[in-house]
């Protein structure tokens, strides 16, 4: 169940509006959020098929991207559901998971097609609204078109791309987030995302469903380094007295 445990690894917006009692604010059309923590979001688990296969449902294994594809479940037609991530560098402060989504959609630009085929708007907009959302897990995730990642990223969704391409969908849309509350020891990740709000409010979109996803690992930001620090401290220490 999602409410298994009182602690900060659950996902607190959720947590504390089922301890007071309150019901959690209906989204504003149009609108998505992909919410990630160390608890699943209480919404259907999606299933597919893992490469490769571990304890979770994508395996980020020394380094090389993790997928799970053709995916069923979840609810809402595809458009919502969660998903179980394992990565041995998300215990590293400051370290950043990236997952991909590929998405069909059927909405103005055209019958069933990828969200980032047919100069589709929605993609930009989806994009948007992701980075908009209202809704924050322990991480807080950041959206990209997948074609026009931060260079940072590029190296790892060039590696996402090329795993993919013999096991499922081009992928539309790359989120990022970055393990910044230090002394978490937990490498397993679960995220969930829900573009269901998108259907009937947005582009003219009338069906919505997530087919395949991957992890990878992304940067690990370094700390500033004690000399720095210190030197830092000095600088202030000595102005003050020479004042």
């Amino acid at each position: 169940m999602f409410v298994r445990c009182i602690s900060k690894r659950i996902f607190l917006p959720v947590f504390i509006a089922l301890l007071a009692g309150a019901t959690i604010p209906a989204l504003a059309a149009h609108s998505a959020f992909v919410v990630m923590g160390y608890d699943a979001y209480p919404v259907p688990f999606f299933t597919g098929i893992s490469s490769p296969t571990g304890p979770s449902q994508i395996n980020v294994v020394s380094g090389n991207p993790g997928f799970l594809n053709n995916l069923s479940g979840g609810s809402n037609g595809g458009a919502t559901g969660n998903v179980s991530v394992n990565d041995a560098q998300f215990t590293n402060f400051n370290a950043t998971e990236l997952v991909a989504l590929a998405i069909q959609v059927t909405d103005s630009a055209g019958p069933q097609h990828s969200l980032s085929a047919d100069s589709d708007p929605a993609l930009g907009d989806i994009v948007n609204d992701l980075n908009n959302s209202s809704f924050g897990g322990v991480f807080i995730a950041s959206a990209y078109p997948f074609a026009s990642v931060p260079s940072e990223f590029q190296s790892a969704a060039n590696a996402l791309s090329s795993g993919e391409q013999t096991l499922g969908k081009p992928f539309d849309i790359l989120l990022s987030i970055t393990d910044n509350w230090p002394g978490f020891p937990f490498n397993q990740l679960a995220w969930a995302s829900d573009f269901s709000n998108e259907v009937g409010n947005l582009d003219g979109i009338t069906s919505l469903k997530i087919t395949d996803a991957g992890a990878a690992q992304g940067p690990v930001v370094p700390e500033p380094a004690c000399g720095s620090l210190v030197l830092l401290f000095a600088a202030v220490f000595l102005r003050r007295r020479s004042r």
